[in-house]
């Protein structure tokens, strides 16, 4: 029976802080990468590094010259840690020359010779800035939106993505956000009062719902928040959104922490899902939030139908679903580990509102 050789291989080990449970840990990694055997076999005939194993370090090389990452917090199971990645180079003369020795040596093993550089925004900038745990956080699902609503969503969330809110800072949603075609902004269906029509930025206040929904779940004091005219089912359950239409329409909140709070957001396209995140001192609170309890619901009134020219004639294009009116309440309290205790209650009036269906400008339901 044959015995099986062991490769030569090239081992790169790496190692990069990791801020886990509020502590930075060094996290070593190694990978092993197997030259073949042909050209090892050809080049310890010889003595020397052959033309086909120069070219697999090479290759090799390429492979192991990696970008640097900035630091973010990443899900590890019901846990979050907060990793980087160096910019990694491999000198390759260095490296070559442990190579030509391991060939001369017998050696199974080379171990590369690497060169990194720290990226931009590392994990210690979290640790010494009190950034540690994971304090709160928000999503929603703008699942089956249409394009336009899709693009000014994901422009919205680059905006507001990887900042700093802090200590004692307010949070400005329509001052962090510049609402333009050069910051990939397009043209859409937006509320405005009681009526349906086309500005730049429709989808917006999906962005600043689950704004909302992260400072209210991680019991931030909230300065000023305002419900849509009618209920949007993207916005469920009722009650729990917060529009916003500069300049009558805001949404702020403030950073009451003895820390700055690092905000995060997470936005996944093919699955519709939009999140943000929190990070910041140990949650010194705890939030507790009721069910909407709603009332006085009343019946929407019948389709209304829009122009818009891109539509064939004689065919319908759902803009918004119907919604019946309702008023919803909720309620939130807030106990602090110093026994301080706050409430609040969140009022949202939503009117009746018809189904609106795109039609061409020649078809007949415009003139009923």
């Amino acid at each position: 029976m044959a015995i099986a050789v062991r490769p030569l291989e090239l081992v790169v080990s790496t190692v990069e802080p990791e801020l886990q449970n509020g502590k930075i840990v060094e996290v070593t990694a190694i990978k092993r990468l197997a030259f073949p055997q042909a050209s090892v076999d050809r080049s310890r005939a010889e003595k020397k590094i052959s033309s086909g194993l120069e070219t697999v370090l090479q290759a090799m090389t390429r492979e192991m010259n990696l970008p640097a990452l900035e630091a973010r917090f990443v899900r590890d199971g019901e846990t979050w840690l907060a990793k980087q990645r160096s910019a990694w180079r491999l000198d390759l003369p260095k490296t070559r020359a442990v190579l030509q020795k391991a060939l001369i040596q017998n050696s199974l093993e080379v171990q590369a010779v690497l060169t990194s550089k720290p990226p931009k925004r590392t994990v210690q900038d979290f640790f010494k800035r009190g950034v540690r745990f994971y304090f709160g956080g928000g999503d929603s699902s703008f699942a089956g939106s249409p394009d336009f609503r899709v693009q000014n969503i994901v422009a919205a969330s680059k905006q507001l993505d990887a900042r700093y809110l802090e200590r004692g800072a307010v949070f400005d949603f329509n001052k962090s956000i510049t609402l333009s075609s050069k910051t990939g902004f397009v043209l859409g269906y937006v509320i405005r009062g009681n009526s349906l029509s086309k500005d730049i930025g429709g989808g917006l206040c999906q962005v600043s719902t689950t704004v909302w929904r992260a400072a209210y779940n991680a019991g931030l004091p909230m300065l000023e928040r305002h419900q849509h005219s009618y209920r949007v089912a993207y916005y469920e359950p009722v009650g729990f959104e917060a529009t916003v239409y500069a300049p009558s329409k805001n949404l702020r909140f403030r950073n009451d922490t003895s820390a700055p709070l690092w905000m995060q957001l997470e936005w996944d396209v093919s699955s519709g899902r939009l999140e943000m995140n929190l990070f910041g001192v140990a949650p010194e609170r705890r939030v507790q939030i009721s069910k909407p309890v709603t009332s006085n619901e009343r019946p929407a009134p019948k389709d209304r139908f829009v122009p818009d020219a891109k539509v064939q004639l004689g065919e319908a294009k759902v803009v918004s679903g119907a919604e019946d009116g309702v008023e919803a309440r909720i309620n939130r309290v807030v106990r602090y580990n110093n026994g301080f205790v706050t409430r609040d209650r969140t009022f949202s009036r939503y009117i009746p509102w018809a189904a609106i269906y795109a039609v061409n400008p020649k078809d007949k339901r415009l003139r009923k």
